[in-house]
């Protein structure tokens, strides 16, 4: 699980519902790093605004 700070779920908090964000989730691996995009409308955020899983 991931979880913003309270800085950025105020700043997503501040954006029109009808946007997205993306988060770029980087790994450290035996064969260099590997990066994991994930997507979301902030319409279908949770309740809180923090907590999400890809």
């Amino acid at each position: 699980m991931f979880r913003f700070s309270a800085e950025a779920a105020d700043a997503l908090a501040e954006l029109d519902p009808r946007e997205a964000v993306t988060v770029d989730f980087w790994f450290a691996g035996r064969d260099g790093d590997s990066v994991r995009r994930g997507l979301w409308r902030l319409a279908t955020s949770p309740p809180d605004g923090r907590s999400c899983a890809p």
